[in-house]
């Protein structure tokens, strides 16, 4: 492989700052916690590109403590791309929650349509089997 002749490994998707806190926490298992959520959810990522379940498994349970209405929609984006069940079972929940008691949510717009029906469906099934 390239990355082997040349001794090196060139990562272009994600900030300096993200793969640095990556590589610190897989070799001395350093755990920053005052990372910012869009770091966290980067660093969610990373972890599930580079196939590090310990250290997604320590990411996750920060972003779960952080749902809440201003930022679930990008929460479970977030979970999608890396591959996070956990997360995406935790905002789906959140967000049934969320519309039952008709409580706004920010970013709407930008939840991936599956999840939105997936949600709907989800509501209605309640609905009929409470009846």
């Amino acid at each position: 492989m390239k990355e082997s002749i040349e001794n090196k490994v060139q990562i272009i998707d994600f900030s300096f700052k993200i793969v640095e806190t990556g590589i610190k926490m897989i070799y001395h298992c350093n755990f920053e916690t005052s990372l910012s959520i869009d770091n966290l959810m980067k660093l969610l990522q990373f972890f599930d590109k580079y196939n590090i379940p310990s250290l997604k498994d320590k990411i996750e349970p920060l972003l779960i403590a952080q749902i809440s209405a201003a930022n679930v929609c990008r929460l479970t984006n977030a979970s999608i791309l890396s591959n996070s069940l956990k997360l995406k079972k935790e905002c789906m929940e959140f967000m049934e929650k969320s519309f039952a008691s008709k409580t706004p949510l920010n970013d709407i717009k930008i939840l991936d349509n599956s999840v939105l029906v997936q949600i709907l469906q989800n509501s209605f099934y309640k609905i009929v089997e409470t009846q």
